[in-house]
């Protein structure tokens, strides 16, 4: 990722769902992966096709780390999935006390 990076990938390119690199990450908790998207300008609140942004992802699949890491760069939690539901809502639907 950090070669590809390097010359000129575009962090923010989509895949057919409309998930950037950024949402794979969270969803694989691929911790530094997801560093070095945020560090180099992937979008924090890009929303896919069906889930939402990034941090939906992490909440998701109860990816604590990656979502700090999304946080300290500035996510929104406001940000809502195509449900209308937050990142906020989320973590309280999930019941997911480590996310809290």
């Amino acid at each position: 990722i950090q070669l590809l990076l390097r010359f000129g990938a575009d962090p923010n390119k989509r895949c057919h769902g409309g998930k950037t690199a950024l949402h794979h990450a969270t969803m694989d908790e691929v911790y530094e992966v997801a560093k070095l998207l945020t560090e180099n300008g992937a979008q924090l609140d890009a929303k896919d096709e069906v889930r939402g942004s990034p941090l939906h992802h992490c909440i998701q699949s109860s990816s604590l780390q990656v979502a700090n890491l999304l946080l300290q760069h500035g996510t929104q939690l406001r940000v809502a999935d195509n449900g209308g539901v937050t990142a906020l809502e989320l973590v309280i639907r999930t019941e997911d006390i480590n996310m809290l």
